[in-house]
């Protein structure tokens, strides 16, 4: 083994062709690892696809205008139980100026949102509590208060970054 290893890296021919050879692998082992990621990280009830087609249907005020806007796109970030977290962003204006908004559902059904919000969060963790990147984490209005998916109640988003905050509004449809 030793030996081989030694005339491929010996000769540049073989050596090039083996280099060839262990970057296709890696990058295959990449794409395989990131592909079951992928699929670990699906949805269970409702997917960004879904969470687009369910807005433009029942004319949510999110999507307002919306075909004025340079771009519309939205992201899974979480669930835990039967909710889900995604995440809407709109880019409008000649200034290119970006809107987020949270949008939470159960099962298929948009419980409520967040409009405009100064940041989308980081990760859903798995008791259900939603953390956002450090600049930008909200600033409980009362102690203990905080973001969660598995809580009866959301409380508003206060971004210390932007001095603003963002109340949860439920939808009625």
């Amino acid at each position: 083994m030793m030996r081989l290893l030694q005339t491929l890296l010996t000769r540049p021919k073989l050596k090039w062709l083996w280099l060839q050879q262990l970057l296709w692998l890696n990058v295959l082992t990449a794409s395989v690892a990131f592909a079951a990621d992928d699929r670990a990280a699906a949805p269970r009830w409702i997917t960004p696809q879904a969470a687009e087609i369910y807005l433009d249907h029942s004319q949510s005020p999110l999507m307002a205008d919306s075909h004025n806007d340079h771009v519309v796109s939205l992201y899974f970030f979480g669930e835990y139980q039967d909710r889900t977290l995604i995440g809407l962003e709109r880019v409008k204006g000649d200034d290119y100026e970006q809107f987020f908004s949270l949008l939470v559902f159960e099962k298929k059904q948009l419980l409520g949102y967040y409009q405009n919000v100064a940041s989308f969060p980081s990760q859903v963790q798995s008791d259900g509590r939603v953390i956002f990147p450090k600049r930008f984490r909200p600033q409980p209005r009362q102690p203990g208060e905080f973001f969660s998916l598995a809580g009866p109640s959301f409380p508003a988003l206060c971004f210390s970054a932007s001095d603003t905050c963002v109340s949860w509004q439920r939808y009625s449809h």
